[in-house]
């Protein structure tokens, strides 16, 4: 199963989130002739490029974990991930991995769904920095 977010929030079941670009061309500002010329060989290159424009690519299930691939670790993009977490009812201890496409972190962050739920992660967005409880960097994956 798999999810787009936009901007402003709203969100779109799929279940391949390629197709769902090609299908909605539109919704994402391409024109539908050039979305049905897109094959395979675009498939990466044209997700990424959806993502670097704003939208929010969420990937996974509930007894797998989740993933959401953002264009950056904004204070925007993290309330979207916590309202998301919220009205999807998620396990506050499940894993969640957010990997950022354009942004300048290269690490993905990999917390529990309950640091995004509260305002935790937003206080990372907004100085970096200072990181969870106070530490001087925020967690990565590979890093405490």
């Amino acid at each position: 199963m798999g999810w787009w977010i936009r901007k402003d929030g709203r969100i779109y079941p799929n279940e391949d989130h390629f197709e769902f670009v090609k299908a909605n061309a539109k919704l994402f500002g391409l024109t539908p002739k050039f979305a049905a010329g897109l094959g395979l060989a675009q498939r990466e290159a044209t997700l990424s490029e959806v993502i670097k424009e704003g939208w929010i690519r969420v990937r996974g299930d509930r007894r797998q974990g989740i993933t959401f691939e953002v264009p950056s670790l904004s204070e925007s993009v993290l309330f979207n991930i916590k309202d998301f977490l919220a009205k999807t009812k998620w396990d506050p201890d499940a894993k969640v991995l957010v990997d950022e496409v354009t942004g300048i972190s290269s690490q993905p962050m990999y917390e529990s769904a309950r640091f995004f739920l509260t305002d935790s992660a937003l206080a990372v967005a907004r100085n970096p920095r200072r990181g969870r409880h106070g530490k001087q960097k925020a967690r990565h994956l590979g890093r405490a």
